[in-house]
C-alpha cells in the first residue's frame, strides 16, 4: 500500500474523522487487521484559525505547502487535506510539495453522479458556502448545479 500525507489539525475533530474513514476502507477492502499506511502533519487549529479570522489565506497557503512538503520528504505519495474550509487555498499544495492532492470534492462528485443527481444542496462552515472553491469543482468537473442557503439560512 502507499502512504498518504495527511495534513490535518484543521480542526483535530475533522482529522480524527479522515483517518477513521481512510482506515474503515482500507479494513473493508483488504480485511483483516489491515490499515492505512500515514503521515500526519497536525496543525496547531489556533494558528490556522488566527489566520482565516485576520483574511491572512496567503499566509495560511504557505503553512499548508511548506507542511505537504514535509509530508513528502517523509515518504508520502499523496496528500488528503482533512477540512473542508482549507481547501480554499489548496491550489498550491501539489506543485508545492510534487505530490496529488485528493481534493475532497471530487469523491463527493462522483457519488453524487453515480446517485443521478443534477443538483444538490451545500451545507458546511458559512466560508465553504460563501466561497466558489467547493462549488465550482462540483460545477465544472462534475456539472452540477449547486445550491447554498440564503443569508439568513447560513447563519
Amino acid at each position: 500500500m502507499k502512504t498518504l500525507g495527511l495534513l490535518g489539525g484543521m480542526s483535530w475533530e475533522s482529522t480524527v474523522t479522515y483517518y477513521q474513514e481512510i482506515n474503515r476502507h482500507v479494513r473493508s477492502t483488504k480485511g483483516g487487521l489491515h490499515s492505512a499506511p500515514c503521515i500526519l502533519y497536525s496543525f496547531d487549529f489556533a494558528q490556522i484559525e488566527a489566520l482565516q479570522r485576520a483574511s491572512k489565506w496567503d499566509e495560511a497557503a504557505l503553512l499548508l505547502e511548506e507542511a505537504a512538503q514535509a509530508l513528502q520528504r517523509a515518504g508520502a505519495v499523496a496528500i488528503v487535506l482533512c477540512t473542508n474550509t482549507m481547501h480554499f487555498v489548496s491550489g498550491g499544495i501539489e506543485s508545492a510539495s510534487g505530490l496529488p492532492l485528493l481534493h475532497i470534492a471530487d469523491p463527493t462528485g462522483e457519488r453524487i453522479v453515480t446517485a443521478g443527481f443534477k443538483t444538490v444542496g451545500l451545507l458546511g462552515t458559512r466560508f465553504t458556502m460563501e466561497k466558489e472553491f467547493y462549488r465550482s469543482r462540483l460545477a465544472e468537473k462534475f456539472g452540477l448545479s449547486v445550491v447554498v442557503p440564503d443569508e439568513e439560512g447560513r447563519e
